[in-house]
């Protein structure tokens, strides 16, 4: 899956309880665009609670947990996706299929990239005539930015361990708090 690129509302994250869970201060609106003027548009409604980045424990000191604003989002949007919304037959409704919430989130880590180097490149090329105090500091951005480069090694891995180790989540009984996320989503299609 490729995309253009994602947008979003301003995203403010309220800590809850001592277990690693958020919820949104306010609604938060995310379109992803795709090529040939395609894409979708989610609503995660206010009080929307989300673990941010799921990581098991067998990659947690190699995937950060949460980023940037672009990382942040993408992970929250994921856990969104992974959100029940309904039942059905005895069999727990998503907003979208499990290999699409997957592959939107490996296109999404992919594009966050994608801006990032563009940012370190600009930077370089504006230090070639920048001023010493100017470029030292572009220099400090440019290392930060570096920072928050996954690489395409981590977006695989991150990928492949929602693939791996995503099945229970996806399709298990959403738990306290999150058990009350089911009509916190929204999606319309572009």
């Amino acid at each position: 899956m490729k995309i253009t690129d994602f947008t979003f509302s301003k995203l403010v994250l309220i800590p809850i309880g001592n277990k690693g869970h958020f919820k949104l201060a306010d609604d938060l609106h995310i379109t992803v665009n795709a090529p040939g003027g395609k894409g979708w548009r989610f609503i995660l409604r206010k009080d929307f609670v989300t673990y941010l980045g799921s990581v098991p424990n067998v990659i947690s000191g190699f995937i950060p947990k949460y980023g940037d604003q672009d990382l942040t989002v993408t992970y929250v949007l994921h856990d969104a996706f992974y959100t029940r919304v309904g039942l059905a037959y005895g069999v727990a409704q998503h907003l979208v299929k499990r290999d699409f919430a997957d592959k939107l989130l490996r296109a999404m880590l992919t594009f966050c990239d994608e801006c990032t180097q563009y940012q370190i490149n600009i930077l370089k090329e504006t230090n070639k005539t920048a001023s010493k105090e100017d470029k030292k500091h572009n220099d400090a951005r440019i290392k930060a930015l570096k920072g928050e480069l996954l690489g395409s090694a981590k977006t695989y891995a991150i990928y492949k361990a929602v693939d791996w180790f995503g099945r229970s989540a996806y399709e298990g009984i959403d738990k306290p708090p999150c058990d009350q996320n089911y009509n916190k989503i929204s999606m319309e299609v572009l």
